[in-house]
Parts: structure tokens; sequence; C-alpha cells
């Protein structure tokens, strides 16, 4: 309604403003470099407005040119001095953290170019936005500075940081890939990659992030050594999955191969072994490796092995484990669970006391709870450990070993 009315009111003035034209036309007479004009004032004004609109069609030609040539925006030396500025500012700014001011100086050196992707201080404005949490901002600059071979880089790797803040694997995978096929070395986008297959169970798309992590020396010879280790198990349970026991057994012992000491891949090459009916394999693999790296998930397979063997015979069996590395407090802690279950409290007790004399950890509690309330049937006491293994879970107390999934101990815990 406000429109229309504005319109009637503009359209009036113009019609009176040219009856009274029309009525008193006058006359504008002008003389340049022996040139003469005489005319009446409304054609006069006519060839004025003519002259005003030639001359912004011709600007905005120059203006195309410039654009073209790539020195539109940079018009004089305090425009190239006041980008240089606000860019040194920007960068300082994201050094220490402060992304809205990052925003601000990038955005001010960003005026004096008229295409915002030719600017280089764009991407810094764009880190700004991430930095300050304002992630749309950010991702409609980075999505712009793509198209600008040399903003290209850091807005791929911009983009890939949005993403996995969000943890969206879609963009993840999209980004790194473009990354790998774009930059050269992106040693900054491997390891999401490598993640990113790792839980897509996308195993065929592990070794070119791997690769750039090995040649940028970004991960050492023991950590390159873990990691394959672990696409062999990968590989070894997508096999055990589609029935392929004699693969599976092969990739699980290679992932060993390649790290002896990693009890996840020793657990799985000997059940694999237990269940290709070679159980005397399994458990000397079991053996070998307690004697140099104890583990609490090498405790449960050595347990699980046995089958259903008594609680007597099973304490026996924990103590041949445990006397292969008997210091070690992984061993002690397996031989105090087995005697627990066949409730040789004093035998139990001999094992912990080593472990309770500092800050024991939260297993080592559990334990002892049940050993003063199986064997002197103390409330007291029992409770007190209880209080005691609560204590070592919040970190009030000693460093927790894991547990095995389905121990006695975590039952008891729950």
């Amino acid at each position: 309604m406000f429109v229309l009315a504005l319109i009637i009111i503009l359209g009036v003035a113009l019609v009176a403003g040219g009856l009274w034209f029309a009525a008193n036309p006058g006359s504008l007479n002008a003389e340049w470099l022996g040139w003469q004009i005489e005319t009446n004032m409304i054609f006069g004004l006519i060839g004025l407005i003519v002259f005003f609109v030639a001359l912004w069609v011709v600007w905005q030609l120059v203006l195309t040119f410039a654009t073209m040539l790539g020195l539109r925006g940079v018009k004089t030396r305090g425009n190239l001095v006041g980008a240089a500025k606000g860019m040194g500012e920007a960068y300082a700014a994201l050094r220490v953290g402060r992304g809205g001011q990052a925003r601000v100086e990038a955005h001010r050196a960003r005026r004096a170019y008229r295409d915002p992707v030719k600017c280089p201080a764009t991407l810094m404005e764009a880190d700004g936005y991430a930095m300050s949490g304002e992630a749309e901002a950010a991702r409609d600059l980075y999505k712009k500075l793509l198209d600008n071979h040399d903003t290209e880089g850091g807005a791929i790797r911009g983009l890939l940081e949005l993403a996995v803040a969000e943890g969206n694997d879609a963009e993840i995978r999209e980004y790194t890939e473009r990354a790998f096929f774009k930059v050269d070395n992106p040693v900054w986008a491997a390891r999401p990659a490598l993640d990113e297959a790792f839980r897509s169970g996308r195993l065929e798309d592990v070794e070119k992030p791997l690769q750039v992590l090995e040649q940028s020396g970004q991960a050492d010879a023991d950590e390159m050594r873990r990691l394959r280790s672990d696409v062999f198990l990968k590989r070894a349970e997508a096999a055990k999955a589609s029935g392929r026991k004699g693969d599976a057994v092969t990739l699980a012992r290679q992932a060993v191969e390649l790290v002896p000491e990693s009890e996840t891949a020793v657990d799985t090459l000997a059940r694999m072994l237990a269940a290709d009916g070679k159980a005397r394999k399994a458990e000397q693999l079991v053996q070998d490796t307690w004697r140099k790296a104890p583990h609490a998930l090498l405790a449960r397979t050595w347990r699980d092995l046995a089958g259903g063997k008594d609680a007597n015979a099973l304490a026996t069996r924990m103590q041949t484990l445990a006397a292969l590395n008997p210091d070690h407090p992984e061993s002690r802690l397996a031989a105090a669970e087995g005697a627990v279950e066949a409730k040789l409290w004093g035998q139990a007790r001999t094992q912990l006391q080593p472990l309770i004399t500092n800050q024991p950890c939260m297993r080592t509690c559990l334990l002892m709870a049940r050993v003063e309330d199986g064997e002197s049937g103390d409330g007291a006491k029992a409770q007190d450990w209880l209080r005691r293994a609560v204590a070592a879970a919040d970190g009030l107390g000693g460093v927790e070993t894991p547990a095995a999934p389905g121990t006695g101990i975590q039952a008891n815990a729950a």
C-alpha cells in the first residue's frame, strides 16, 4: 500500500513538474571553445541526464576491463596498505585464537577487492568465522573459495574441519577425497580419512592416508605398524563374517606379526585358531604374549579357551598363566580372580597384598571386597573396599587397568 501511494505521489509530481516546465520553458545558453548551444530548459535537463548516463556506462566498462586484468579494487596505494595491514592483523588474531577479531580485520582487508574470491584475506575471514563458532557463515565462504585455485586447498581443509567437528562422515569422505586429488601431500586430511574409513568399514580406502602419513613422517614406524595391524584385523573380521575362515586366520596372523604385543590381535587370532580346532596353538600364542605384555583381555582369552572347567581347575589354570610373569600386576589380578571364583580366599589375598599397599585400582578394590565378604563375612570391610573402588573409578585412586568384558569383577561392580 505504501509503495502504491509513493508511486502515485511521484507520478503526480512528475506531471506537475512537466506542466510547470511547459508553462515556463525558460532558456539555456552555453558557449565553449567556439561552440554555442541555445535550447530551452527541458531539453537542457534531458541532455544533462543523458550525459551522466553515458558517463556511468563508460565507468562500468572501465571497471569491467580492470576486473579482467585483475586490477579492480586495489585503486590506490592507501587501499593496498590498508588491505595488507588488515590481513596481517587477521593472521595475528588467528594465531592467538581470537576468531571474531580475525573475521573483522580480514573483512576490512577484503574491501579492497570487488570479488571476495580473489582476495587472500577471505580465507582468513572464513577461518575467523569457524573459530568463533559461526559454522554456516564459514561454510558459505569456504565454498566460494573452492573456485579459486590459490585458495582451494585452504577451503577444502576448512570444510573438512567443519565436517569432523560435526561428525558428518559423508562430508568427511567428500573433502578428504578431494584433498588427496587436489592438494600435494595433505597430511591434515590423512587421519580424518583413516578414521572415517575404519568407521564405515571401507578398508580399501585406508592405504592412501597411510601412505601420506608415512611419507610425511607424521607417524613413526611403531604407529604405522599399529595402524596396518588394525587394518589386517578389520579385514580378518570381514573374512570371518563372510565364512572365509582360512583367510581370516591368515589376516589375523599378519596383524600379530606386525604388532606381537597387541592384545586385541592376539585375542582375535587365538580365538580363530581355537575355533579351527587348534586350541594348543591358541594357548601357546597367549602364553608367549603374556610373558612379554600381560593384559586383562588376554586373561579373559586364556580363561575362555579352557571351556567349561570347574572353579578349582580354572584357578589352577589362571595360576599357570600368572606364573609366566609372576610379578606383573595383571598376573596377580588374573590369579586372584581365579582364586576368588574358587573361594580360595587366602590365595587371593596373597596375590592382592602387593597391590593394596599404595593406591589400588578399582579392580583390586572390588576383588578385596569379595575376599572380605567371602572369607570372614565382614560387611563393614567389604563396604569400605567398595567405597575405595568407587573413588578409584572416579580418578581418586590408582591408575585403572581396563578389565576384560564379562569378567567376574565387572559383574560385581554392576
